[in-house]
């Protein structure tokens, strides 16, 4: 049961980081405030570089089993 509730937080985790990186994308594109695009710029970048590391979780939610 744990197990499933740790899939379950993980695969939330990686749609939340999608969703966050494509937010940060779109905001950079409609800010003219070069802050605020640099900003939007960095965040969408670390978003997408977590989406990819909670992306290697996968094997563990199509199979339910913890490699060693």
């Amino acid at each position: 049961m744990e197990l499933k509730r740790s899939v379950e937080a993980a695969t939330k985790l990686h749609e939340d980081l999608r969703r966050l990186h494509e937010e940060a994308e779109a905001v950079s594109a409609k800010t003219d405030s070069a802050r605020e695009k640099d900003l939007a710029v960095q965040l969408a970048r670390i978003a997408s570089q977590l989406e990819a590391k909670s992306s290697q979780l996968s094997p563990l939610e199509i199979t339910g089993e913890v490699d060693h």
